[in-house]
């Protein structure tokens, strides 16, 4: 028997969608082009460099999970470490804050992920720098509560505050995307946890 076969049956009748990932826009369009090629249904992990190619990557309308982890401050510390530093890097760690805004703008679907971060503890304040730089408050929260609930299949279970509704939830004294706001309490199925 192959395991391998058997396991994408559903993927191929449609009940099931594929995650493909990309390492860069132009790798998105790739993805989009062979989900379409393959008749699947797919959503696509991407790099957080699609604001080089919005209109293309829009125009796809597939659905995407866009990371929020940025690139430090290239080091300009001293002239032979500035001279390094390649104009394309420079460009993405001023323009990678944006990504998630343009994407907005744009009208793709997307939900924000923690994909790559070194510190999953800064996921909070960098959706809060996408926030600064354009995301819509409510399109952020949606990015991170019912979008990926539904690209998952657990729409109105999940990312919902609603009777029937899995209780999973975080309480913080702020706005929850705020500079300095303070998680106070963590609900995981309904059990609550104070921080």
């Amino acid at each position: 028997e192959n395991h391998t076969w058997a396991a994408l049956q559903p993927v191929v009748a449609g009940q099931q969608p594929v995650v493909m990932v990309a390492d860069d826009m132009l790798e998105v369009l790739q993805a989009h082009r062979i989900a379409g090629e393959a008749g699947v249904s797919a959503a696509i992990v991407t790099a957080g460099d699609e604001y080089k190619r919005v209109a293309q990557v829009a125009a796809t309308r597939r659905e995407l999970v866009v990371p929020v982890n940025f690139p430090d401050a290239p080091d300009l510390s001293d002239d032979a470490n500035a001279l390094e530093v390649r104009t394309e890097e420079l460009r993405h760690w001023q323009a990678a804050p944006g990504n998630a805004a343009a994407l907005a703008k744009a009208g793709v679907t997307f939900a924000l992920t923690g994909n790559g971060l070194k510190d999953v503890k800064t996921f909070r304040a960098n959706v809060g720098k996408a926030i600064a730089r354009g995301l819509p408050e409510s399109a952020a929260l949606a990015a991170v509560t019912t979008t990926p609930a539904r690209m998952l299949g657990l729409a109105g279970r999940l990312g919902v505050i609603a009777p029937g509704a899995i209780a999973n939830l975080t309480v913080t004294r702020g706005g929850l995307f705020a500079e300095g706001s303070k998680v106070r309490e963590v609900w995981v199925d309904g059990a609550r946890h104070e921080v």
